[in-house]
């Protein structure tokens, strides 16, 4: 979001075309840029007395980003954006990067096949992710709570499809087309956690844990598939749950769908987490 004067915004879209409005939102200039071209725009639009700010309130260019290959063409341009999009209606949308290193450390499969994941977030607390391989082949279904299945299906390119789907307190489900493999991801907030092999379900509170890489470490010393290990996060501040952080809440278990009561497990340091995991997952 770019400001100038106190008059003027900046909102970036859909990663093919940028909006320039006047404070009451009408709309003054319309240009067509491309994601590869978004850096130097921003700086040319900073240049010329913009400020341009990312979703850690600094100004661009000071927060670089990488750019993975295969993010969906919004994504990489909402990275190159800096992750912060604010649409003409006033929406905000965060979009949450993963390493290869992360993906590595959560779910073997994902790294074996390369695949990218991005988080977007919208401000309300909602979220969900997308892993893709190829972005003109990814469709994605919505489901909801109680597991109906909406017949609609959306290319996931467009800013708009992302309010669409996110507006309802269901769950997205993502599939590779031409494979069997979806992920079914969890996108309200407030939805109770997943649920362990004994039908009882955990809140993990970490307090500076490392949560991928712990969780990801005990279960590889355990020969545990982490396929059947959901990690669902569940705070508005737990943009990329694989970040350290006080007061970041994850839920662990086998299917972050499934709706059921949950006790709450707070850990303090990752030897502490790795304890709880042996227990109820191997006990």
């Amino acid at each position: 979001m770019c400001r100038k004067n106190g008059k003027q915004t900046f909102y970036m879209t859909t990663g093919i075309r940028a909006l320039v409005c006047d404070y009451d939102g009408t709309l003054t200039q319309e240009r067509n840029i491309v994601p590869s071209a978004l850096r130097d725009t921003l700086r040319e639009l900073q240049a010329n007395g913009y400020m341009c700010t990312l979703n850690t309130g600094l100004p661009y260019p000071m927060v670089p980003f990488k750019v993975g290959r295969q993010f969906t063409p919004n994504a990489a341009y909402m990275m190159e954006a800096g992750g912060r999009i604010v649409t003409p209606e006033g929406q905000t949308y965060y979009v949450a990067p993963m390493a290869e290193d992360e993906i590595a450390a959560l779910d073997p499969y994902l790294a074996r096949e390369n695949l990218r994941m991005a988080a977007f977030t919208p401000v309300s607390g909602e979220a969900f992710f997308v892993y893709t391989t190829d972005p003109e082949s990814v469709r994605a279904r919505y489901r909801s709570p109680e597991g109906k299945q909406f017949p609609d299906e959306w290319l996931l390119t467009d800013i708009h499809t992302f309010r669409h789907l996110i507006r309802e307190k269901g769950a997205v489900r993502v599939a590779m087309e031409g494979s069997d493999d979806s992920f079914a991801i969890p996108t309200n907030g407030d939805m109770p956690g997943s649920v362990t092999r004994n039908s009882a379900t955990y809140e993990v509170r970490s307090e500076g844990v490392n949560k991928g890489e712990v969780i990801g470490r005990w279960a590889k010393a355990h020969g545990l598939d982490l396929s059947q290990i959901a990690i669902c996060g569940n705070d508005l501040n737990d943009l990329d749950m694989f970040q350290t952080g006080v007061g970041m809440k994850i839920r662990v278990g086998t299917d972050c769908l499934q709706l059921a009561e949950y006790a709450t497990h707070q850990v303090t340091d990752a030897e502490e987490l790795a304890v709880f995991l042996q227990n109820e997952f191997l006990s």
